[in-house]
């Protein structure tokens, strides 16, 4: 093989300060530098590296870390999306194939000269001035009102 990509999945996180927990964050931060030097390293070897920091992209993860249900964890996931679209540019949750459709690029002869690059898809959130998410939205009453809301049934750990 003559040539190759990386791609790294970081976070917003990683990027600005505020968008998740300090280890969580500093995590990502690394797996962005990671790929910088990376690319430095590879790419005499013509192997591309760079990273996507999504953001706010509604998905099961968000019910799968408070312990519910495959079921209940995708309504939630609709929750988050519609509260997602309050706190970005792009007044929409992120979706999945929106870091897909970036990995495609990334990975495809069309970015043979791109490397050592983060690329944030997160409908403009990190381009603006820094508003954390917990001050925008409440998340904990989020969650809250939710699982009130499940019969009781539902809210046992999956």
């Amino acid at each position: 093989q003559q040539s190759g990509s990386i791609i790294s999945t970081a976070s917003v996180a990683g990027l600005q300060a505020g968008y998740g927990p300090l280890v969580y964050s500093a995590c990502k931060a690394a797996v962005h530098h990671f790929s910088r030097c990376a690319a430095m390293e590879l790419a005499p070897h013509f192997v591309r590296s760079n990273a996507i920091c999504p953001g706010g992209i509604a998905t099961s993860i968000f019910g799968n870390g408070l312990g519910l249900g495959t079921q209940v964890a995708d309504q939630f996931a609709e929750v988050m999306k519609q509260h997602l679209a309050k706190i970005q540019p792009t007044p929409r949750s992120g979706l999945p194939e929106d870091i897909a459709n970036a990995a495609l690029f990334l990975a495809s002869d069309e970015s043979s000269f791109v490397t050592g690059q983060t690329i944030a898809v997160d409908g403009g959130l990190t381009a603006g001035p820094m508003n954390t998410l917990g001050k925008r939205i409440d998340f904990e009453k989020v969650i809250t009102d939710f699982l009130s809301s499940l019969p009781e049934d539902a809210k046992k750990p999956a």
